[in-house]
């Protein structure tokens, strides 16, 4: 039986992340880090934010990179149904650099930000996390 408790305890007497080799996708949850080596952050989590980001605070950067976001996910998408993989290392580059390029822009939305502001706490947040793991918010592309 699967332990109800998300906690580290729990996951310990789960016993099922111990050893594991794969690709563990979460939820950014920082605790899982400490198991395997490769992560991915599930885009459904991200993508949510943003849209609250945007729906709540009316950050228009937010409905941009989510926009893109899904957008990838669309093109990765039409490339398992077709079953044709086309210039991966190409594509992943130029979306690593878009990526590069809304992250920069939306540096400036921060800073522009009233930095006491729930607004602003919140996109930090996103802004930290999209900085340390671009690589993870990425992997599901490869």
């Amino acid at each position: 039986m699967v332990n109800p408790h998300k906690d580290d305890e729990g996951l310990r007497r789960d016993g099922v992340l111990e050893g594991f080799l794969g690709v563990l996708v979460h939820d950014h949850d920082k605790k899982f880090y400490k198991y395997c080596e490769r992560h991915e952050v599930c885009g459904s989590h991200l993508s949510r934010e943003l849209k609250g980001l945007y729906e709540l605070h009316h950050i228009l950067w937010a409905d941009k990179f989510r926009r893109f976001y899904v957008g990838l996910n669309r093109y990765k998408e039409c490339d398992v149904v077709s079953g044709v993989v086309c210039c991966v290392s190409w594509w992943l580059f130029w979306f690593g650099r878009e990526y590069d390029v809304l992250f920069v822009e939306g540096e400036g939305v921060l800073e522009g930000l009233c930095s006491k502001g729930l607004a602003f706490k919140e996109l930090r947040r996103v802004f930290k996390c999209l900085r340390m793991y671009k690589g993870a918010y990425l992997l599901f592309f490869v």
